[in-house]
């Protein structure tokens, strides 16, 4: 079995690093895996000719985000949807993002159903698409998806590395003075992910210093990261929260040994990798009660949950769980057993079994 994963290659990306997890898991199943590099900024023609390189392969797996394809969503849909022609193999979409309006913008119904349209288009080309949560498998049926080509498959979890002493990456060097309870935000910086929430309470945990370990992800064009660097100096809490900018892979180790709390107060997300990483290496979590977040504790995850966008609600969920250690020692254990259940191992295995369904069924027609 040949299998060609499409994703983002040699960039600063979480999804890129997903098919790299996932590609080198299927790999020890027997079969053969390569990583064809799907990155923004490409003309029609270079997806039509990767489209069809395709074709050597039995399977054709693609990690789907918009700005993959085209910084402006119109063109993206464009040329995903002629990628998608050219493939005659079978092909899986893993939905790592849908385009949804938000419902407080002007003409919302109007938005949504030409968004839900043109993504269902493309969405259609596939033979399966799959998507991490229950709880965003309801977008697909407005998108005219039919159930049978949709496969929910819990969004996997890095294997934990051994811990290495990068210089820079301790707590003296990050904070100079004698450190409190280190809590991370850690992945990408964006307006998704509350990180405005953090600068609300700050002052009134004086216990607690907090660390942004990320920084702004290459396709986001927005001031966001600046904006919140200049916050934190005005606000007079640079000694106390800290932006480290991009954290290689390299790297993460040392950021999960230093942190004691793992923070996720997103506003929304179809699933975070980041969130991943804190689950491999056991910290106990604060996340925002929205849907993905619900469906990871539903599942066993160790995740603390706060109202979303409740500043209020956040603190007190913070200030309890560094005064309860046995708490704290329960949402470790959680999350470890977690990861020991949804490896990227065993989602390769299940995966291997997916890709010989397609492609016996694709011979037979």
């Amino acid at each position: 079995m040949k299998v060609y994963f499409f994703a983002p290659l040699d960039v600063k990306c979480g999804v890129g690093d997903y098919a790299r997890f996932l590609k080198e898991a299927v790999e020890k199943t027997g079969a053969s895996a390569d990583i064809l590099p799907l990155n923004a900024h490409k003309r029609l023609r270079d997806f039509i000719k990767l489209g069809k390189s395709a074709n050597e392969a039995d399977i054709a797996h693609i990690h789907y985000v918009n700005s993959f394809f085209a910084p402006d969503f119109f063109q993206s849909a464009i040329n995903c949807w002629i990628f998608l022609k050219q493939i005659r193999i079978p092909k899986i979409i893993t939905l790592h993002e849908i385009t949804i309006p938000r419902k407080n913008r002007p003409f919302f119904r109007l938005q949504q159903f030409i968004l839900f349209f043109v993504q269902g288009i493309v969405f259609s080309s596939a033979d399966l698409l799959i998507i991490h949560t229950k709880e965003n498998v309801k977008y697909l049926p407005k998108m005219g998806i039919v159930h049978k080509k949709i496969f929910i498959m819990i969004h996997p979890i890095p294997e934990k590395k051994e811990i290495k002493n990068d210089a820079g990456l301790d707590k003296k060097s990050l904070f100079k003075s004698d450190p409190g309870n280190i809590l991370t935000i850690f992945g990408f910086i964006g307006p998704r992910k509350g990180c405005e929430l953090i600068l609300a309470i700050a002052k009134d945990l004086d216990d607690c210093l907090f660390l942004f370990a990320g920084g702004p992800h290459p396709n986001d064009k927005s001031r966001y990261c600046e904006d919140l660097k200049n916050k934190i100096k005005e606000s007079g809490l640079a000694e106390r929260v800290k932006i480290t900018g991009y954290i290689p892979e390299s790297n993460l180790s040392r950021i999960m040994m230093i942190t004691d709390i793992m923070l996720a107060p997103f506003y929304e997300t179809f699933g975070s990798g980041s969130v991943t990483f804190a689950i491999a290496y056991g910290k106990p979590i604060i996340a925002s009660d929205i849907g993905y977040f619900k469906e990871l504790k539903e599942n066993g995850a160790g995740i603390e949950l706060f109202r979303n966008g409740d500043c209020g609600d956040l603190k007190e969920k913070i200030s309890g769980l560094i005064s309860d250690a046995k708490k704290q020692a329960g949402l470790k254990k959680l999350n470890s057993d977690y990861a020991s259940k949804h490896s990227y191992s065993q989602s390769a295995l299940r995966m291997r079994q997916v890709y010989q369904i397609l492609i016996d069924k694709s011979r037979k027609i």
